[in-house]
């Protein structure tokens, strides 16, 4: 099985990652959370998928095109237990 590592840039981003500011690389998967339960999985190559959770731990999928509340906080953290 081949192993697939691929980098890319983000000008728009000021995210420092593992191969430095603006860059992540295709193994760069990390979840987003929301104060209201809600989960977000970002991709290294810059995709996003959310789910919508509740007090259970039940997520669902968030559909494309579906509202979201924008003045929500999201804390980001990686596998290193690091903000």
């Amino acid at each position: 099985m081949p192993l697939n590592f691929r980098r890319f840039y983000t000008g728009h981003s000021d995210r420092l990652g593992t191969l430095g500011y603006r860059w992540s690389h295709s193994y760069d998967t990390r979840l987003t959370f929301a104060d209201n339960n809600d989960v977000g999985v970002v991709f290294g190559a810059g995709g996003e998928e959310f789910f919508d959770g509740n007090s259970s731990w039940v997520f669902t999928r968030r559909t494309r095109g579906s509202s979201t509340n924008s003045s929500r906080t999201v804390t980001e953290h990686s596998r290193s237990g690091r903000s």
